[in-house]
């Protein structure tokens, strides 16, 4: 099973529901793609190491939009209305599986 990253910037209520989160990428499950004899034998450093590239892939437009400069004068449209602004991203996470496993907050 793949472990899909996902970003959400809303209250509690919004943040609890499935349409209030949006993937940024999927992580594939790295022991799909060896035998259980195979992946055994890779240690947990490879393992960890290994995963932590992929989601560096994953992140990589998210981190770019939090270097400077990188959101200034974006179009914001507001229904029929919009103007240029200096957007800022906030970037933390609280990474974990849907069984509040793996949590990683950065």
């Amino acid at each position: 099973m793949d472990l899909p990253l996902v970003y959400s910037c809303w209250l509690v209520q919004t943040r609890n529901k499935s349409h209030g989160w949006r993937p940024l990428a999927y992580i594939p499950c790295e022991s799909q793609f060896y035998s259980q004899k195979q992946y055994n034998k890779f240690s947990t450093d490879t393992k960890q190491f290994r995963l932590f590239q992929l989601f560096e892939v994953g992140l990589s437009s998210f981190i770019a939009a939090q270097q400077a400069g990188a959101m200034q004068d974006v179009y914001f449209p507001l229904a029929d209305k919009g103007k240029d602004v200096n957007l800022l991203v906030p970037l933390a996470f609280i990474v974990g599986d849907n069984r509040g496993r793996m949590c990683i907050f950065l």
